[in-house]
């Protein structure tokens, strides 16, 4: 044994410059400090300290558990590793104390094993309470997740590949009552609990007092089966792809009985929404749903109901499901046909597509035999509407005799325009006793499919007889009667009215045609029927049909006269009924064509001392305070060509033969009122030009005739409006703009080619200085503020050079100020007459001219406002006011107004 003993001072044992201490003993060696602290590597020596390194098995401690002993390890950067062999356990242990894991600032705390992580609690009067929480998040950032997530299943090479770690979660098994003096109750089963996060919530309102923030939506839970694996192709035997993980919620099994007790109730399976929000003064929120969704389209069912025999399906849809849907037999079908709902129920034999819908009526029978015979006599009575629908094409809904043949057949043909309802041959009689026959688009009669046939009416017993009754074809109250020509490929059937030829006793007269539309019924407002006669339409290159009226000739005889043609429209006898109107329209043409020509020509006078005929249009006179017939004569429209015009009406005078006979006169006088009723107006209108880029609209043109003697005077064009009587006005001459401001009201101009002589007259309410396109020399008459004419003085096709004309009581001065600034002004400051050398900034006129509107301000020669100006504006008395986008008035700045005044308004 060696002792080293220093008394009152230390023992040094050091290497100075290379060369280890090395302390071993036999039986141990043995490191105390009795009055300080025992360090080792204390030393700011960046060396490694290794403690029990040595390849021995052999325990190595480090503190006890005496008192208060605290163990404390701490590590830079370089982290703590705890490493045991293959077998060898780390376990942490604390008694009556938490185990603390923490990262103080950022940094994730991660556990992986090779094996299972076992959760071991402590015993106890409970058991021992797992508890996993995060941090909470701090200002905008979220709290910790929770991220629970087992590992994938390993990769083997020729041998089948591990199984991915299942996730199990279970409650605990409550435990057994023990007996005693009195018996115990077993504990409840611990139950287990997925919850989503509560929301936040949202701020009331912001800094500024406004609308606050939403709060947030609570945290969903979702319960997903893991995804099959996918299969893998292969040379002969692909890998199949394995199925999705089921999901499986399954209530506890209740405990058995023992004895005479009774047995316990299974747990229920509980799906319960959540409920609506409350406290808020907006809407009312809804219900949460318990949805049930399948991924698929309506070929796969949505649930699945078992018990230990029977499976059924729920199938939901738009489309009806027989022959398209497979199910298992009694399985259900809930069809949405977008307008209303149906529901089927699976009748196949274990499975399949046959689908049967489930009658709403209350039928209890699916025979449709046994719907019918079970009907009995007893009428059914429908209280609702109802539609059968022959839902394809093709298909026949037929009513047949008891030798099977079709009395009455309903065909559906609509995707071809083949729908039909037909009577077989087998209906002996047709009678139809109706009070009345509607066919919406017109009725076809054959009498017996022949070309011509004739079909008789009211034939009384005998076709031929001479006693037939006069008969009548009507259309119902107010109906209109059409009879026309058939259609053809070729040519269109002819309609021919004609009457029978007299007898043949001597004195017998052919048939009359009378066409007579119906007499307006009692009542004011009610109309006579019209007539009308309307030829075919041309096609292509042919013309339109023709219109003849030929009255007869007169018999050979001395005094007989050729059949007169009359037209006359029927007079109103109600009290404010119009007259009858008569209107001759011709045909429009088409492409190049002109339109029809529309004649009346009266016959020529006799030789010998004959007079022309006249044409006399005449309207029928109106009845109390009705009007006068009215004549219109309308020359038919161009066609849709590129050089087809239209239909021109001209009216021509006869021109005299005579030595000194006058030429006819064309008068156009409207009809004079009568009482308080208007004379008839007369309008001149040309017509609109096309809709392409050159065309002009026709111009009206009114010329005086020339006179073709020596002295004779041109014919004058005289506008003469009508005097008023009583305390009514005179007529006036008007002549107005069809458009704005910029178009002209009336033009003087020259025919004799004199240049520059055109004037265009303009009329308006505003002043047309930047508001009136015109050319020098034009004049617009203003009627509004000012009141006053004006003259273009310069430019053409330009809105300003207008200078007005004024009288001589109120004459316009321009007046000129120029002086210079001795006092420096700013912009936003106004400046003032003390502003100036000499104070001689004039006032503002106090009505008709401004500053602001009618002056022009320069400053060194640079104009700064003209008109509204832009830079400087009026102010108040006689300051001028500079806009902040102005610039400085500087000292000897030299500042320009030109303004205006008028003889009425002088002050300057």
């Amino acid at each position: 044994m060696i002792s080293i003993d220093a008394i009152g001072a230390n023992i040094n044992a050091t290497t100075t410059t290379t060369g280890t201490i090395d302390v071993d003993g036999v039986d141990g060696v043995s490191l105390n400090s009795t009055g300080g602290t025992l360090n080792v590597g204390n030393d700011a020596d960046a060396q490694a300290i290794n403690i029990g390194t040595g390849a021995a098995a052999r325990t190595i401690s480090v503190g006890n558990q005496t008192g208060a002993t605290t163990l404390d390890l701490d590590a830079g950067t370089g982290g703590i590793t705890l490493d045991t062999q293959s077998g060898g356990a780390i376990s942490i242990d604390a008694i009556a104390a938490g185990i603390n894991v923490t990262t103080t600032t950022s940094g994730d705390i991660s556990i992986t094993s090779a094996g299972d992580i076992l959760n071991t609690t402590g015993a106890g009067s409970a058991g021992g309470e797992f508890d996993v929480t995060t941090g909470n998040g701090t200002a905008t950032f979220a709290g910790g997740a929770i991220d629970l997530n087992t590992g994938t299943g390993g990769i083997a090479s020729g041998a089948t590949g591990g199984a991915g770690g299942a996730f199990t979660a279970d409650g605990g098994t409550g435990g057994a009552g023990i007996e005693g003096v009195t018996p115990y109750a077993g504990g409840a089963g611990g139950g287990f609990t997925f919850t989503g996060g509560t929301g936040g919530a949202g701020d009331g309102t912001d800094t500024g007092g406004n609308t606050g923030g939403d709060a947030g939506a609570g945290g969903a839970f979702s319960v997903t089966g893991g995804t099959g694996g996918a299969g893998q192709a292969g040379t002969v035997d692909p890998a199949q792809p394995a199925d999705g993980g089921d999901v499986s919620l399954t209530g506890g099994a209740g405990g058995a009985g023992a004895g005479t007790s009774d047995n316990s109730d299974g747990g229920d399976v509980v799906l319960t929404s959540g409920t609506v929000g409350t406290g808020g003064a907006g809407s009312a929120g809804a219900t949460g749903v318990i949805r049930m969704v399948s991924p698929t389209d309506y070929l796969h069912e949505i649930v699945q109901l078992e018990n230990t025999t029977q499976t059924v399906q729920l199938f939901a849809g738009t489309v009806a499901p027989s022959g398209a849907v497979t199910g298992l037999a009694g399985s259900l079908y809930l069809r949405d046909t977008g307008s209303g709902g149906e529901a089927y129920v699976n009748t196949s034999n274990a499975s399949g597509t046959t689908w049967t819908k489930l009658d709403q009526s209350g039928v209890t029978s699916a025979d449709r035999q046994d719907v019918y015979d079970n009907q009995g006599v007893t009428a059914v009575n429908l209280t609702t509407n109802a539609t059968l629908d022959l839902e394809g094409a093709g298909l026949v809904w037929s009513i047949r005799d008891d030798l099977e043949a079709a009395l009455f057949s309903i065909t559906e043909g609509s995707a071809g325009g083949t729908s039909a309802i037909t009577f077989g041959g087998d209906v002996d009689t047709f009678d139809c006793n109706a009070v009345a026959n509607d066919f919406a688009v017109g009725i076809a009669v054959d009498s017996a499919g022949g070309l011509t046939d004739t079909i008789y009416i009211g034939l009384g017993g005998s076709v031929n007889g001479e006693t037939g009754a006069a008969n009548t074809i009507q259309p119902g109250s107010g109906g209109s009667l059409t009879v026309q020509g058939g259609a053809a490929a070729s040519n269109s059937g002819n309609l021919t009215l004609a009457t029978q030829t007299g007898g043949t006793g001597g004195a017998e007269t052919a048939g009359d045609i009378s066409i007579t539309a119906g007499a307006a019924g009692v009542g004011s407002g009610t109309e006579g029927g019209d007539i009308g006669v309307t030829t075919g339409a041309g096609d292509g290159t042919a013309s339109g049909g023709d219109l003849t009226v030929t009255t007869g000739t007169s018999g050979s005889g001395a005094t007989g006269n050729g059949g007169d043609f009359s037209v006359t429209c029927g007079a109103s006898s109600a009290t404010n009924g119009a007259g009858g109107a008569a209107s001759m329209t011709t045909g429009a043409g088409a492409g190049t064509g002109n339109g029809g020509l529309c004649q009346l020509a009266s016959g020529a006078g006799g030789a010998t001392s004959g007079v022309g005929g006249e044409i006399d249009l005449t309207a029928g006179a109106g009845g109390g305070t009705g009007a006068g017939g009215a004549i219109d004569i309308n020359a038919g429209n161009s066609g849709g060509g590129a050089t087809g015009t239209g239909g021109a009406v001209t009216i021509d005078a006869g021109a005299s033969a005579a030595t000194n006979g006058a030429g006819g006169a064309i008068s156009l006088t409207t009809g004079a009122g009568a009482g308080t009723g208007n004379g008839g107006a007369l309008g001149l209108t040309s017509g609109a030009s096309g809709g392409g880029a050159t065309g002009d609209a026709g111009d009206i043109t009114l010329t005086g005739g020339a006179a073709g003697s020596t002295d004779g005077d041109g014919g004058s064009i005289l506008l003469v409006p009508g005097a008023g009587a009583g305390t009514g006005a005179e007529g006036t001459v008007g002549i107005d703009s069809a458009l704005g401001l910029s178009s002209t009201v009336f033009r003087l101009d020259r025919t004799d080619g004199t240049s520059g002589a055109t004037v265009d007259l303009y009329t308006g309410s505003v002043d047309p200085e930047s508001s009136v396109t015109a050319s020098a020399g034009d004049v617009y008459f203003e009627d509004g503020a000012t009141n006053g004419i004006w003259i273009k003085e310069t430019g053409d096709n330009t809105n300003t050079g207008w200078e007005q004309v004024v009288t001589t009581s109120a004459q316009v001065r321009r007046n000129f100020f120029q002086d210079t600034i001795d006092t420096e002004v700013a912009p936003s400051t106004p400046i003032q007459a003390s502003d100036f050398t000499g104070n001689v900034l004039p006032v503002k006129p106090s009505s008709d001219f401004s500053f602001d509107t009618d002056a022009q301000v320069f400053l060194n020669g640079v104009l700064l406002m003209n008109g509204s100006g832009n830079e400087v504006s009026s102010g108040t008395g006689n300051e001028i006011d500079v806009e902040a986008s102005g610039p400085t008035f500087r000292v000897n700045d030299v500042v320009t107004i030109i303004y205006y005044t008028n003889s009425t308004n002088n002050t300057a």
